[in-house]
């Protein structure tokens, strides 16, 4: 069985810069030939002024590589900084190895990014700036398969105390496959979830709830209640009908942080 560690380590960042400012991010894939893929980290970041590393290190089942930023945005320069957004695009393309990595099983490949810390004071994630931020994709080795695309320009997300927050998730499947929608718990590294993380609802937040569509992606908070900052995690997968069989072929983690502010 086909399996693959794909783990992106930013490593030399201060944690005064990228370490305190991350405000989300996401994996993605596409299939360039065969077993030729091409993996893209997306990562948010407070456009506060800390420049984005040009280059990071990136290990691939064991194999460390230089890979430079490509592509980097920025959203709503002309707003308080606070508000401020920029994203690092970072790709490598790689030809899917067969060499087995024992700890992983079935049959996907598992494609990761970590981070040293996530912001500090996050209200739902203890200690959160002694938390590594970490997002993953998953990848089935027996189909021929595309991640989803985020179309949506969700970037510096913000609600107001005591009215509902709603988040549209639009997404594209070039594959044409049935997308899901489900609201999960971070990760701190690989296949670890974080230890004592709550979702928004359940922190200081008075007859909450935190629901989203299944199929359309719809978020609803509703409603926040104090003000701070949160993380919520979706997890959105691909489905396939495969010999009558309703089948996953993929998975992105897309980690997302609210502000919460008073009117």
């Amino acid at each position: 069985m086909k399996k693959l560690l794909f783990l992106l380590i930013f490593c030399g960042l201060m944690p005064s810069a990228w370490a305190t400012h991350i405000r989300g991010g996401y994996v993605v894939y596409r299939q360039v030939e065969n077993s030729l893929y091409e993996f893209a980290a997306h990562i948010f970041f407070d456009g506060s002024g800390v420049p984005a590393d040009e280059e990071i290190e990136m290990n691939i089942n064991g194999q460390m590589l230089k890979v430079r930023l490509v592509k980097l945005e920025l959203y709503d320069q002309d707003k308080s900084p606070i508000e401020r957004t920029a994203k690092g695009i970072y790709t490598a393309t790689y030809q899917i190895s067969p060499s087995p990595i024992p700890f992983l099983s079935g049959t996907f490949y598992r494609v990761g990014v970590q981070i040293r810390n996530r912001n500090p004071n996050t209200a739902n994630i203890p200690n959160s700036v002694n938390t590594p931020f970490y997002v993953e994709s998953l990848l089935a080795i027996t189909q021929n398969n595309n991640s989803i695309v985020f179309e949506d320009k969700m970037t510096a997300i913000f609600a107001k105390a005591g009215q509902p927050l709603v988040l549209k998730n639009s997404v594209k499947d070039i594959d044409n496959d049935q997308v899901t929608f489900a609201i999960d718990a971070p990760f701190r590294e690989m296949g670890i979830r974080i230890g004592g993380y709550a979702t928004p609802d359940r922190v200081n937040c008075n007859n909450c709830s935190l629901s989203i569509n299944e199929n359309s992606g719809e978020l609803v908070w509703q409603t926040p209640s104090q003000a701070g900052s949160y993380v919520i995690t979706l997890r959105v997968e691909e489905w396939r009908m495969i010999g009558g069989t309703r089948t996953r072929v993929g998975t992105v983690y897309r980690d997302l942080q609210i502000y919460v502010v008073n009117e």
